[in-house]
């Protein structure tokens, strides 16, 4: 907090501060299934505060905004192992063990990190068919070449016979 100090604690169960210029509604954890539906919920959450604010104390609010250090968790069992002895962190995601959890997570810092890794399972299974196709492929042109070798071969090996026979039974060599 610089400048400004805290003018409210819970507002239906949700922490709301008062800044000179801003109210911050700060959204605890939610559960859903996509990034999606948890904006959504974040959303009806922070807008059911704004309409209890604004007949509490008779001010007029403005459309909510998602602020920018927002975070979409997934539990994730790689994450829960490994968050128990580091952190790791990238520009798009961190895997950690948040204060107040008892699972390790993935925490995605925008929504399309988070999209990103829910559709990695359907990455997987299409890079698996593709490189199943890639291996049929190789296969034909594994059997393709062999054949190849063989013409050659037979092309290349001297023959004990090379005489060409003529109409009148005569030969040369």
């Amino acid at each position: 907090m610089v400048n400004w100090t805290a003018l409210l604690g819970l507002v239906h169960g949700v922490h709301v501060w008062k800044t000179s210029r801003h109210w911050i509604v700060h959204v605890e954890t939610l559960y859903g299934r996509s990034p999606g539906e948890l904006f959504g919920l974040a959303k009806n959450l922070g807008d059911r505060v704004a309409r209890a604010l604004m007949s509490k104390y008779g001010v007029l609010l403005g459309e909510g905004q998602v602020g920018k250090g927002y975070e979409l968790a997934v539990n994730d069992p790689v994450a829960k192992l490994l968050s128990r002895y580091f952190c790791i962190s990238t520009a798009k995601r961190k895997m950690d063990h948040s204060p107040g959890e008892l699972e390790g997570e993935i925490d995605h810092l925008s929504r399309d990190a988070a999209v990103e890794y829910l559709l990695m399972p359907e990455r997987v299974k299409k890079l698996e068919g593709q490189v199943l196709g890639l291996s049929s492929q190789v296969e034909d042109l594994r059997s393709d070449v062999q054949q190849l070798l063989q013409v050659l071969k037979e092309a290349a090996a001297p023959r004990e016979n090379r005489s060409i026979p003529l109409k009148d039974e005569r030969y040369i060599s």
